[in-house]
């Protein structure tokens, strides 16, 4: 799984939280420092498109913008 559809057909919901860092290094430095134990490509793979995403809104820019998130099942376990 590589996209957030697919994310979302697997049965996963996708949360966002958008932290204000000085860069977006640092917000891709914080990211997989949090999911290092975890499914780290699949994760980094989304956020790239989460930081597109972001970046394409009119109210916030790359200099502050965390688009961190997480995953959990729809039946929350």
């Amino acid at each position: 799984m590589e996209t957030a559809n697919e994310f979302r057909h697997a049965g996963y919901e996708i949360h966002l939280i958008f932290i204000g860092l000085n860069s977006i290094e640092e917000s891709i430095q914080r990211v997989e420092h949090r999911v290092r134990p975890f499914l780290r490509n699949f994760y980094f793979t989304l956020l790239l498109q989460v930081i597109t995403y972001c970046n394409d809104l009119a109210e916030y820019t790359a200099s502050n913008c965390l688009p961190f998130f997480h995953l959990r099942t729809i039946t929350g376990s």
